[in-house]
């Protein structure tokens, strides 16, 4: 394993390789837990869901069909990282505006799904 803390290599969506324009994130978490306030002060927490995604900036070009990606059915989305852990997102689809900067050729691409996970490799 690498001692890189940071960045990433590649992410690719349903076999489709994308150039990374800066940033990157995500989480495979299926559930977040809130504190809950009374009025007496705290009086515990509560579960709720949360869809596991991975969010990244792109630079656009000419091999990539923004229509069809946001029509984009269920697939499967895959960002290696320098520090040497995979995160693959299970049965994904665009959500969101897909709202490209025509200055810059870049835009952000959003994608859920019910499945994720961090593969140390």
């Amino acid at each position: 394993m690498s001692d890189s803390r940071g960045g990433v290599l590649s992410f690719i969506f349903n076999g489709q390789a994308f150039t990374l324009e800066g940033s990157a994130s995500f989480s495979t978490q299926r559930f977040v837990r809130t504190s809950v306030q009374g009025l007496t002060g705290p009086a515990g927490h509560k579960r709720e869901p949360s869809q596991p995604f991975i969010e990244v900036a792109v630079f656009d070009g000419p091999g990539i069909d923004l229509e069809s990606l946001q029509g984009a059915a269920v697939g499967t989305a895959q960002l290696d990282m320098y520090n040497g852990k995979q995160v693959v997102l299970y049965e994904a689809v665009q959500v969101g505006m897909i709202e490209p900067d025509a200055a810059e050729g870049t835009f952000t691409l959003r994608l859920e799904g019910p499945r994720g996970r961090v593969i140390a490799v």
